[in-house]
């Protein structure tokens, strides 16, 4: 054996434990090529370093191995659960705060039998519809009144009004009528009144603060007698929703009382006055002044309405505070001004 073997075999231990450099490894894997003694002595080294490894050196290696895995897992996992724990609170507060105000504003209709409609026969012929909510406990049931309005009757669909021999068929008919040579068609109306409230409830300083009134009784609507003129009503009928009828023309009608007369007289005032004193505006998409003071008698005049409403007998028990009444004074001077004439002499 010369020298360059017993280098080679010296190595031979450091290339089977991988240890060594690669030139180390090359020169050893190029010298046993060439070197039949030295390739004997190098398989048989490789043979008992492999018998002298521990099995259970090599158990303890795949169990530190295992070890570090779970650990790994471990911190992947104790931070991904404060994670996902923080996301899914996070959408469930997001959720939460849409769907309550969902259900804030969702409105479901009321049943027929918690609610009443009721009519009274003004002395000029107009009619006044009034809901009542009286059945309803407590003041956080907030109430909206949908009045839908629809004909019924409709002329056929081949009518032609421009044929005189039709429009006799439908004046034999009954459901047109000739008045001072003009030809008018006659329709059945009909008034669906149909309540809904908050699906939750709403307190009352919760909806106060958005300009909404108490409305557990409120006049709806005064229907004007010119409605059920002869030229145009075939019927008329007051429905609670879309198939209970409370009032058809022709039935009769308790006479509304000297309250509400008086009330009606001051709605009429106030609306013929607010319409002299504001005109439309479409520049400014509302109603702008045109009269002295016009601003602060709209209020005045609202003031004095809402008052005589909270004393009206078909309203009581009213729900609320009762608005203190305006004196004579200022009642005379907010319903004042009737003709531009008045104005001008005013000023004078």
């Amino acid at each position: 054996m010369n020298k360059d073997c017993e280098i080679i075999q010296d190595l031979m231990p450091l290339v089977i434990d991988g240890v060594c450099s690669d030139k180390s490894r090359e020169a050893v894997e190029a010298h046993v090529k060439e070197c039949a003694e030295c390739a004997a002595v190098y398989e048989d080294l490789k043979k008992d370093l492999f018998h002298q490894k521990s099995p259970e050196k090599q158990e303890k290696k795949d169990v530190e191995r295992s070890l570090k895995t779970v650990l790994k897992k471990k911190k992947v996992s104790r931070f991904l659960k404060p994670f996902l724990l923080g996301m899914l609170i996070v959408a469930l507060a997001v959720g939460g705060i849409f769907g309550y105000q969902y259900l804030s504003d969702l409105q479901v209709p009321l049943d027929p039998d918690q609610y009443d409609i009721r009519l009274f026969r003004m002395e000029n012929g107009d009619v006044a519809v009034i809901a009542d909510y009286k059945e309803l406990n407590g003041s956080d049931q907030w109430i909206n009144m949908w009045i839908e309005g629809d004909l019924e009757d409709p002329l056929p669909e081949d009518c032609d009004p421009s044929d005189p021999e039709q429009m006799e068929k439908l004046i034999e008919a009954g459901r047109a009528v000739r008045h001072d040579d003009t030809v008018f068609f006659r329709y059945t109306q009909r008034e669906k009144y149909t309540a809904k409230k908050f699906f939750l409830g709403r307190k009352r300083q919760e909806v106060l603060h958005k300009g909404q009134k108490l409305v557990h009784n409120e006049i709806l609507k005064f229907i004007r007698a010119g409605e059920f003129s002869e030229n145009t009503c075939l019927g008329y009928h007051v429905m609670k929703g879309n198939d209970r009828l409370v009032w058809s023309l022709g039935d009769d009608l308790p006479a509304a009382s000297e309250e509400l007369e008086t009330y009606y007289r001051y709605l009429r005032e106030y609306r013929r006055i607010h319409d002299e004193i504001f005109e439309y505006s479409a520049e400014a998409r509302g109603y702008v002044a045109v009269a002295p003071d016009a601003e602060r008698r709209s209020e005045l005049m609202q003031q004095h309405l809402y008052a005589l409403e909270a004393n009206l007998p078909e309203l009581q028990p009213w729900i609320g505070e009762k608005p203190e009444p305006l004196d004579e004074e200022t009642v005379k001077w907010a319903f004042s001004y009737s003709t531009w004439e008045d104005w001008g002499a005013e000023s004078e």
